[in-house]
């Protein structure tokens, strides 16, 4: 059973890559790996996310969420945007769903692309390559959005999210 992905021949010969055909099909990560990744965050307070792909042009998707489990949209979420040339990281606190956008991203041009989102406490930094694109400031920082009980009542999800279109 292929859980919604195909191999496929990637940027590095060494790596395996793998295409999404149905991100839905895509587990979750396990609630445990999940909350040692949290207490990971804690304890650094932040997280470093390398990730090497292919976009297709102008198109729109997740490349991580953590979404509640009742379905009511996501808790955190990292966006590649194409459409708007952006990398978007949209995440709520309080109730009050908020986006903030790092421009000029130029991720969905149908190559790959080996980007860093460098997460410290409210700030960002974005990096294509060895080139840092832009930073950016989150209204809170990642420890309260991403809390301890997050694990209880959420799952962390790889290309699929609260975002309707999908990610190839």
């Amino acid at each position: 059973k292929n859980h919604g992905v195909s191999l496929v021949k990637g940027d590095d010969p060494y790596s395996p890559a793998y295409k999404i055909l149905n991100p839905d099909l895509i587990p979750p990560v396990p609630e445990s790996a999940f909350r040692d990744l949290i207490d990971s965050i804690h304890a650094e307070r932040g997280f470093l996310l390398l990730v090497n792909f292919k976009q297709f042009r102008h198109t729109r998707g997740s490349l991580l969420t953590v979404e509640k489990k009742d379905g009511s949209g996501p808790v955190f979420e990292i966006v590649s945007n194409g459409k708007a040339n952006t990398l978007d990281i949209v995440f709520s606190t309080e109730n009050k769903q908020q986006i903030v956008s790092i421009e000029e991203a130029d991720l969905a041009v149908g190559h790959w692309k080996n980007i860093t989102l460098f997460v410290q406490e409210d700030r960002v930094q974005f990096y294509v390559g060895c080139e840092e694109v832009n930073t950016a400031e989150l209204d809170a920082s990642i420890q309260t959005i991403l809390t301890q009980e997050t694990p209880g009542v959420a799952s962390l999800r790889i290309g699929k999210g609260a975002v309707k279109d999908r990610f190839m």
